[in-house]
């Protein structure tokens, strides 16, 4: 048996490690793990690393998204997402397949700007559902009554989309951004996205960061998300089909990172696979 002085030096210090990094202009509430608060009545502050954040965020396998703000220099998630919603149900996608509906999360900006002004290093994290765990949504709801069998197991068949970002996301990235590095012109700001297949990171290039300083922002934001979404489009129903073998789905994805970040220059998507 352990002894009590011992149990009682690891709970002092586990509480004291909690309080290292808490924000100024943010009122938070310890949580003991990434959550997801749809109901909104408070922020959570979670003390834990990266990788043990994102084995949180696993665990969920929840089919509404949420957003964290992520501090690596404090080990520190604060929880930032508001209106989770899932929209809708079943619908076509432009191949014409079933698939499971979309979902959507807000972010308030201020929220944001407030742990800018803050940390010199910022990752802000959301999941990207299963649409698994969107059709068996749906189905607890019993929202699944007019569609054939066939259309639903089709929905729950899962794409590489998944792992990339959408026209939203990048939206976000780009916009927090411009604000993060009009403060901190040495530090780190990036966007991150965790899938069924694993962690996917966007971020500004050099090059970006140059045009950022530079150049007309409204310009740059304009043209990368129309230049992102033509290159989306232009890529086969084929190319962001799931395979049976692990290994192939990533040789997929490096494939799709490779097409996008080559006709792109100001911001660079990168993919880490779960292990």
């Amino acid at each position: 048996m352990m002894p009590l002085f011992f149990l009682f030096g690891m709970l002092v210090a586990t509480i004291a490690n909690a309080e290292t990094f808490v924000p100024k202009n943010l009122t938070t509430m310890v949580r003991p793990a990434l959550e997801i608060n749809t109901g909104n009545r408070y922020k959570g502050r979670i003390n834990k690393c990266e990788k043990e954040g994102i084995a949180d965020i696993r665990r969920l396998n929840s089919p509404y998204e949420e957003f964290w703000a992520y501090i690596p220099a404090e080990c520190t998630w604060i929880e930032l997402g508001i209106l989770e919603q899932i929209r809708g149900t079943i619908r076509r996608d432009r191949y014409g397949n079933c698939r499971s509906p979309s979902t959507i999360s807000g972010i308030k900006k201020a929220d944001v700007i407030s742990l800018i002004r803050e940390v010199n290093t910022l990752i802000l994290y959301h999941p990207h559902p299963t649409n698994d765990a969107l059709v068996e949504h749906l189905a607890k709801n019993k929202k699944l009554g007019k569609f054939s069998s066939s259309c639903i197991i089709e929905a729950r068949i899962e794409t590489l989309e998944a792992a990339l970002p959408g026209i939203p996301d990048l939206a976000s990235m780009l916009e927090f951004s411009r604000i993060f590095y009009q403060q901190h012109h040495d530090g780190i700001f990036a966007e991150k996205i965790v899938s069924t297949y694993g962690v996917t990171e966007y971020r500004l290039t050099t090059a970006g960061l140059n045009e950022l300083k530079s150049g007309d922002f409204k310009t740059l934001k304009r043209r990368e998300m129309r230049k992102y979404f033509q290159i989306r489009n232009r890529l086969k129903a084929i190319q962001y089909a799931e395979e049976a073998l692990p290994n192939r789905n990533r040789e997929k994805l490096a494939n799709l990172l490779k097409t996008i970040n080559s006709e792109i220059n100001s911001f660079v998507i990168s993919f880490e696979p779960e292990k």
